[in-house]
């Protein structure tokens, strides 16, 4: 009997997913049944459990292996993405959620957990149209923000909803959600080796931090600990401040913004940095950038819509 197998088309790339359990693939479609479909060219991966139960991908060839025993989970998604993001020449994927205001896209960028999404929803409640929640592509040749129906398996039409980018508005990490930093009853097996985290024995507990340099091993962390049977006691990062006292927004310098998209654009990690900024500059070259320290979420949403107005198109 085959395995369980998968074709997904994400507009130039055709990712085929095959895995030993069938599961995984309804995982995979809860995420990206949108995109189900066919295509001649593409990259293939693998994805599975290994003998002792860890999760295991292989995407394009390149072996990379999954800090936990749930090969469909979150993080394997993640990384099968990465893969097919690689492989676009037509389009950029950026970590980032988007609204429309008045016929144009702004974009919100910034990891998982910063509050892109909480800031969407607020900007949609005073007036803005929702677009993509998470992840925006966006394309090469019209600089146009397209559509992400990411978790949406029926999303009919989504190929159209295309706009030109008016803002990016970069979330900065430094007054916003806190990197993690937990309290679990025990170092699970393989956590160790995850790049971004630093462990401290505390007597009858282990201490797990996130470094602020590697915002993305913040995404999975929780579920890492929920896959290994590890109790996580404490949230010692629950006392940080989660907002700044007052949200605001500033103008920010084109080589500050190459550093924020590079850390939020999925499959481009092994370009030069020299290559990586022009082809990023030059996606971005129409729209205003901003940097923004959020506050509470009506104010955020409130302070977003002024600096749009501020620069009048």
């Amino acid at each position: 009997m085959s395995p369980p197998a998968a074709t997904y088309r994400f507009y130039d790339v055709t990712l085929r997913l095959r895995a030993s359990r069938e599961e995984v693939v309804r995982d995979f479609d809860a995420t990206y049944g949108a995109f189900r479909g066919e295509g001649t060219d593409g990259i293939e991966c693998a994805i599975d459990t290994d003998a002792q139960g860890r999760g295991r991908v292989i995407a394009g060839g390149r072996a990379i292996a999954v800090p936990m025993g749930d090969a469909g989970s979150a993080y394997a998604k993640w990384i099968v993405f990465e893969a097919a993001a690689a492989a676009s020449r037509t389009h950029l994927f950026l970590h980032a959620s988007s609204v429309i205001v008045r016929g144009e896209a702004v974009l919100l960028v910034a990891p998982t957990g910063h509050g892109k999404s909480t800031l969407a929803r607020a900007l949609a409640a005073v007036g803005a149209e929702s677009h993509n929640d998470d992840v925006t592509p966006l394309s090469l040749a019209s600089r146009h923000a397209e559509c992400f129906p990411k978790e949406q398996p029926q999303a009919d039409g989504w190929q159209q909803r295309s706009f030109p980018v008016r803002a990016l508005f970069f979330l900065s990490p430094r007054d916003s959600t806190p990197m993690l930093r937990l309290a679990i009853d025990r170092l699970p097996e393989g956590l160790d080796a995850v790049e971004g985290l630093t462990f401290q024995a505390r007597g009858d507990h282990q201490e797990v931090t996130v470094d602020r340099r590697w915002p993305r091993a913040n995404d999975g962390l929780r579920e890492w600990c929920e896959s290994a049977g590890v109790t996580i006691l404490q949230d010692l990062s629950a006392a940080e401040p989660l907002f700044a006292a007052e949200p605001m927004a500033r103008p920010c310098a084109p080589h500050r913004a190459v550093g924020w998209l590079s850390a939020n654009t999925f499959g481009r990690a092994g370009r030069s940095p020299g290559e990586l900024a022009w082809e990023l500059l030059g996606a971005v070259r129409d729209a205003e950038l901003w940097e923004l320290v959020p506050g509470k979420r009506a104010a955020t949403a409130e302070v977003v819509l002024k600096a749009l107005e501020r620069t009048p198109k």
